[in-house]
């Protein structure tokens, strides 16, 4: 017995799309390493830190829709 068929996963942006997520996933990734490492020296409670997840997620979803080209 074979699962369901794969569906097809249509590109709908272009190159520059792509370039955009790229870029936002980087920048975004970059200025949250240095904001979580700036909070980790001054020595900010826990739950401060623990905000970048938020933006770390943010540049994860980039990242992927540019991969999908979606």
């Amino acid at each position: 017995m074979s699962g369901p068929p794969e569906e097809a996963c249509l590109a709908n942006i272009g190159s520059a799309g792509v370039a955009r997520r790229r870029t936002v996933a980087a920048v975004t990734l970059v200025a949250t390493v240095a904001a979580v490492t700036a909070l980790d020296l001054t020595d900010a409670p826990y739950r401060w830190r623990m905000l970048g997840v938020v933006p770390l997620w943010f540049a994860a979803l980039c990242w992927l829709q540019a991969a999908a080209r979606t």
